[in-house]
């Protein structure tokens, strides 16, 4: 079988001073690319990786695991993705996860529509109906995958029917009906705040004040506020789920967001309690 060599062209961005990577087949066709690496070998090591699995997706056949068929899909569809985001692709990991513990080393031809049914149902118990139909999704797409590599395999997902043991919210629940109920939060969360006890109620009187989304209230810093001019500069983002700060999606999403009196006065309150609780808990 001819396989391609997949040889990565390391490069370094003359602007940013960091380096990427390129993986082409042998017509020319670029297959996977990456950037953002502080050094020249953060790049060879990452793209060795996915070189190594581009020609390892050559030798798949009918009995490769249904879990190594989705690394491959992921590798081929996802990592190379420059626009979506990190903890995207940290989700579609984490539903590979859940692959492996459910099926394990099963060969992908092995896997029948009335055993996956069965794990469906079981799985489904423990779960909502959204992370289950996502779940199911991913195992479709690499089926697909290993069907248009010519590899003879029955499509098991294409009659299963998902059961969710775990009802999701509903739509209804979601929002806020009426102006009366928006008044009726926001005098709740005024007569709650107790910085010391808890600082999620500044974050939820916040996101009520401003329309700001949760990401980008915790991503606030000091400087960020400008109690003169009556605004909050948003354009950096706090993710609780990788604990790491990331920029804006766009420059749209970059803003300049007004507040009221009562808003900076909750807000510069929080703050001296704040500095008032630190600095009563330094550690000499």
């Amino acid at each position: 079988m001819y396989i391609p060599q997949f040889n990565p062209l390391i490069r370094k961005d003359q602007k940013s001073g960091l380096f990427f990577f390129e993986i082409r087949d042998n017509e020319g066709k670029t297959v996977a690319h990456q950037s953002g690496f502080k050094t020249k070998r953060d790049a060879q090591n990452v793209a060795l990786e996915i070189q190594q699995k581009l020609r390892q997706g050559y030798t798949l056949d009918r009995y490769t695991s249904l879990y190594d068929w989705f690394q491959t899909w992921y590798d081929l569809k996802i990592r190379p993705k420059k626009k979506l985001y990190q903890e995207t692709k940290k989700n579609y990991q984490i539903y590979g996860e859940t692959l492996k513990r459910l099926f394990g080393d099963r060969a992908i031809v092995d896997i029948k529509a009335s055993e996956y049914q069965r794990v469906m149902n079981v799985y489904g118990e423990t779960v909502g109906y959204d992370y289950l139909s996502r779940i199911n999704s991913v195992i479709r797409k690499t089926i697909k995958l290993a069907q248009s590599d010519k590899i003879v395999i029955d499509d098991f997902t294409s009659t299963v029917e998902l059961f969710a043991g775990k009802e999701g919210q509903k739509p209804e629940d979601k929002y806020i009906h009426s102006v009366d109920d928006y008044h009726k939060l926001i005098r709740y969360l005024e007569s709650n705040l107790k910085y010391e006890e808890s600082v999620v109620n500044y974050i939820l009187y916040s996101i009520a004040k401003t329309g700001m989304r949760y990401g980008e209230i915790i991503g606030l810093l000091d400087s960020d506020t400008n109690f003169e001019e009556y605004y909050l500069h948003t354009h950096k983002r706090y993710n609780t789920s990788t604990w790491k700060w990331t920029n804006a999606k766009n420059d749209s999403s970059e803003r300049y967001v007004p507040i009221d009196n009562k808003t900076i006065n909750i807000l510069s309150k929080m703050i001296q309690e704040r500095e008032r609780i630190n600095s009563s808990r330094v550690v000499k």
